[in-house]
């Protein structure tokens, strides 16, 4: 986990730096460090996801607790989020706001003590996060860097489980565990490369639609069991006081696009529709 925090923190600096750089060196205009001049909001559609190779090991996601890590195992995609988020800033400002909602959905399997019976785990959670970033590059750049930092809280809706005797194979149905979570608040953290549609040579259109390829970093601040609602006979019963967090790393994309312009998509395509019937 240092070695994951290490590269994240070298690669958050050398966008900085580059994107001063280019700031510096760009003929335009130069950023204040915050100002709500020509203040504007836009929705961003995101999505991000992790990774784990066939032996259900990986990087992206562990866990630390009672169960510890090595005690999981994770599916070929452990974590993903669907998001939609209102981006607040200015063209002229380094420091914006990005807030919203996503919908977290996570795939990861918990071996017992005895390594005897492990418990197969699908959630769904509601994640709600704000975060304060700084967009580094000049303002009428057609791409910029992002730094985003923030923090939220997490919301179990739905959550499974199917357990498996190692011993004889069999796997139970599938047995509803929502009640076994908590509800839990979040540190986040991104890092990303900011890009319009169209051609670096065409004129700066505030109305484009811009893209976001990001890698983000959630750190979980709270136990996600509730030890009194744990499933009978499940892998956690043979752990004492079971309290477990994630750290998650993810990689993604986000669609920004002005709420006046999204709009106006919105009604065309409304229109477009009503006329074809």
């Amino acid at each position: 986990m240092k070695k994951l925090l290490t590269l994240f923190v070298l690669f958050g600096y050398s966008l900085i730096s580059f994107g001063q750089a280019s700031e510096g060196a760009s003929a335009g205009i130069i950023k204040k460090f915050f100002t709500t001049e020509n203040f504007r909001l836009t929705a961003a559609i995101g999505y991000d996801f992790s990774f784990a190779g066939d032996d259900g090991g990986t990087g992206l996601m562990n866990a630390s607790g009672n169960p510890d890590d090595g005690s999981f195992l994770y599916s070929s995609n452990p974590n993903q989020t669907i998001s939609l988020e209102l981006d607040a800033y200015s063209p002229t400002s380094v420091i914006g706001f990005m807030g919203g909602v996503g919908l977290n959905y996570q795939n990861y399997s918990i071996t017992d003590v005895n390594k005897t019976v492990s418990d197969s785990l699908k959630t769904t959670n509601i994640e709600i996060p704000l975060y304060v970033k700084a967009r580094f590059g000049n303002a009428l750049s057609r791409s910029h860097f992002w730094l985003a930092a923030g923090g939220g809280f997490s919301f179990t809706t739905n959550a499974t489980i199917r357990q498996k005797n190692l011993t004889t194979g069999l796997v139970s149905n599938e047995i509803d565990a929502e009640d076994q979570f908590e509800s839990f608040p979040f540190l986040s953290a991104m890092i990303g490369y900011e890009f319009m549609a169209g051609k670096d040579e065409e004129e700066v259109n505030r109305d484009s639609v811009r893209f976001l390829l990001f890698a983000k970093a959630n750190y979980d601040l709270g136990n996600r069991v509730d030890s009194e609602e744990l499933i009978s006979n499940s892998a956690l019963t043979t752990f004492q006081e079971p309290d477990y967090e994630f750290f998650r790393i993810s990689f993604g994309l986000k669609i920004l696009l002005r709420l006046g312009k999204a709009g106006k998509l919105m009604i065309e395509s409304l229109k477009s529709q009503l006329d074809t019937n």
